[in-house]
């Protein structure tokens, strides 16, 4: 029986500014979404950066549980997030996180930041 070789789909997706610090919205947000797919299992990981906008560089990985009350009003972004939760208890559904490859990506837009 020949094993095929696994289909991995990736795409950072930006998410605009927030107020990561303090009440102004300077610290862009991106999130690096992964999707492998694969004869045994399949895997769902997403890895959020918070970016330094003074030093042009990455400020550091932050959990997903940290941007969720900045980012809560965005639909993308709970999405993302639903299948990180999902998918970090081993039960991801594989056909939501093609969706969001395929469609959601688009949707970035709206009210980022509601404090």
């Amino acid at each position: 029986m020949a094993t095929m070789k696994p289909r991995k789909m990736i795409s950072t997706i930006e998410f605009g500014k927030v107020a990561f610090t303090g009440k102004r919205k300077s610290f862009p947000v991106s999130v690096l979404v992964e999707l492998v797919e694969g004869d045994v299992c399949d895997a769902f990981m997403a890895t959020a950066y918070v970016w330094n906008p003074k030093r042009d560089r990455i400020k550091g990985k932050v959990d997903l549980d940290v941007l969720l009350r900045h980012l809560r009003a965005n639909r993308t972004f709970r999405k993302i997030y639903r299948l990180w939760k999902v998918s970090s208890l081993c039960a991801a559904d594989v056909e939501d996180a093609r969706e969001l490859f395929e469609t959601g990506v688009s949707d970035r837009s709206g009210d980022v930041d509601k404090e």
